[in-house]
C-alpha cells in the first residue's frame, strides 16, 4: 500500500526578536541613513520579551523627525497590556512634518520563517 502524503506541517514556533535584535536592525537603519543616535519613545515588555519599542530620529537638516516603531505579533490589548495589537513582527517607520503631523508611513524589515526581510 502506497504511503499518502500528508497535509498537515508541524508549525514551527514564532521566533520571538530579543532587545539585542531590535537594537541591532534599529543601528543598521541609522547607519543607512546616516545618523549616529536616535530618542527612546516607549519601550514595552510582556512575559516573553519586548513586544513593541518606538524610536525617533531627528531629522535637522530636512525638518520634522522620524519614527521607528518594531513590534511582535500578538494581541495586547486583547491581553490588557498597552500597545494595541500586531498581525505580524515588523519594523514601521512614520515621518512627521515640523508640526509633529504624520504625512507618510510604511514598512521596513518584517519577520519571515525567523528572518528579518528589508521592505523597499
Amino acid at each position: 500500500m502506497k504511503e499518502q502524503p500528508s497535509n498537515n506541517f508541524e508549525k514551527k514556533p514564532e521566533h520571538i526578536p530579543t532587545e539585542e535584535e531590535v537594537l541591532f536592525l534599529f543601528k543598521r537603519i541609522l547607519e543607512a541613513m546616516g545618523k549616529g543616535s536616535f530618542t527612546e519613545i516607549r519601550k514595552l515588555e510582556d512575559g516573553e520579551g519586548l513586544y513593541l519599542w518606538e524610536i525617533a530620529i531627528s531629522e535637522k537638516n530636512e525638518g520634522g523627525h522620524r519614527e521607528y516603531l518594531y513590534t511582535r505579533k500578538g494581541d495586547y490589548e486583547g491581553r490588557g497590556l498597552p500597545g494595541g495589537s500586531a498581525p505580524e513582527t515588523a519594523i514601521h517607520m512614520t515621518c512627521f512634518d515640523l508640526d509633529g503631523i504624520p504625512y507618510t508611513g510604511y514598512p521596513v524589515r518584517k519577520l519571515r520563517d525567523g528572518r528579518w526581510i528589508e521592505i523597499s
